[in-house]
């Protein structure tokens, strides 16, 4: 199975899948999924679009989700810290997690599958990003800490069995990136639990 993996799309939605097609063409590789690790921007009230998703320009999102466009590519996405978290909450409560037609959310500490019962892989996600003051948190949380993962979410990660693929918006405490050292808690805790094939961040 071809995959691609993706990230910080930033809801210029026909942009991105515009560049897919493009790779596509360049390497004639056509992906049965897309992972992507989060700032998809998935944001369908523009006034409700944040700061930094609007830096990097218009986002065409809520056009989209309000024409009910199908995306070209299955593609399966955990939140990152830009998105409408209010929202995706208010989907999970309805079980619906397929936000345009073939894009899907795949929400903090649960297990899927791509492809098909022949060939498929089983992933597991962690979305939003790491905050101390956070972590710990089991009750009510306001808008700011919406973008933040809980423990509970890291625990319910854990209790996934063996995987194939761990798809995190995140990397573990530690790693580094260039100069920067992630202290983002609770990652390895569940590497080591689901020993992932792959782990995508």
């Amino acid at each position: 199975m071809i995959i691609y993996l993706a990230g910080d799309t930033y809801g210029k939605v026909s942009d991105f899948y515009h560049k897919v097609l493009q790779i596509e063409n360049a390497t004639r590789l056509t992906p049965a999924w897309i992972l992507h690790a989060g700032n998809f921007g998935v944001f369908p009230d523009p006034i409700r679009i944040d700061r930094q998703t609007r830096l990097r320009g218009e986002p065409d999102f809520p056009t989209l989700y309000y024409q009910k466009v199908q995306v070209p590519r299955r593609t399966l996405f955990v939140a990152g810290k830009h998105e409408d978290h209010a929202w995706l909450e208010l989907k999970y409560s309805r079980g619906e997690m397929e936000l345009l037609s073939g894009l899907n959310w795949l929400v903090n500490g649960f297990k899927t599958k791509i492809g098909d019962s022949e060939r498929d892989l089983s992933i597991v996600g962690l979305g939003k990003v790491f905050s101390p003051t956070t972590y710990n948190l089991t009750g009510v949380r306001n808008k700011k800490s919406k973008s933040h993962y809980t423990r509970n979410e890291v625990e319910k990660a854990c209790t996934q069995g063996p995987t194939d693929i761990l798809l995190t918006h995140q990397t573990g405490h530690g790693e580094k990136i260039g100069k920067f050292v992630s202290d983002s808690q609770g990652i390895q805790k569940i590497i080591y639990a689901i020993r992932p094939k792959l782990h995508v961040h």
